[in-house]
C-alpha cells in the first residue's frame, strides 16, 4: 500500500492524494482512511470503467473528493464566484467531473454490439486510445441509453 519513498513523483497515484510524509525508510506518516479510499478508488475506476479513463484524467479521484466536499454549495445554489473560500475549487472539481465523464460516454457511443461481442467503430474512441477493458457492465449500460434515447 505504501511505496516509503520520499519523492512524490516515484508514489503510486494513492499515496500522492494523501498528502503521506515521508519519514524514514520503514516510517511514514499517512492517514488510513484516505489512503484506503483512494487506493479502492484507483482500483475500482480502471476496473469498471477501463484504465483509459485514469490515464486521460489522472486527476479524475482529487476532482471527485473536491466535488463531494463542495456538495453544500451546489445544492445551496452558490454560484462559482461567490466570495468565499473554496467554492471556486469545488466548481471546478466538478467541472472536471463532468468533462470526464462526457468525454468516456462519447467514447463509448463508437461501441456498437455484434454477435462476437463489442466492436469499436467510433472516432471519439480512437483519442481515448484502447478502450477494450471497459467493463462489460458499462458498454450493456451505454447500449441500453442509447436505445432509450435514439428511436
Amino acid at each position: 500500500m505504501i511505496t516509503f519513498i520520499d519523492t512524490p513523483i516515484d508514489m503510486q497515484p494513492w499515496e500522492k492524494s494523501t498528502s503521506s510524509i515521508y519519514i524514514s525508510p520503514t516510517t511514514m506518516s499517512v492517514s488510513l482512511f484516505a489512503l484506503l479510499k483512494n487506493m479502492l478508488l484507483h482500483a475500482s475506476i480502471p476496473a469498471i470503467f477501463g484504465s483509459a479513463l485514469l490515464d486521460k484524467y489522472p486527476n479524475l479521484v482529487q476532482d471527485m473528493e473536491a466535488m463531494d466536499e463542495g456538495m453544500e454549495y451546489f445544492l445551496a445554489g452558490w454560484p462559482a464566484m461567490m466570495p468565499v473560500k473554496g467554492v471556486f475549487a469545488k466548481h471546478w472539481g466538478r467541472r472536471k467531473v463532468w468533462e470526464a465523464v462526457d468525454g468516456f460516454q462519447k467514447a463509448l457511443d463508437g461501441f456498437v454490439a455484434d454477435e462476437d461481442g463489442w466492436e469499436d467503430g467510433g472516432e471519439e474512441a480512437d483519442v481515448w486510445g484502447d478502450l477494450g477493458d471497459v467493463s462489460e457492465l458499462m458498454l450493456e449500460r451505454n447500449q441500453l441509453w442509447r436505445g432509450m434515447l435514439i428511436p
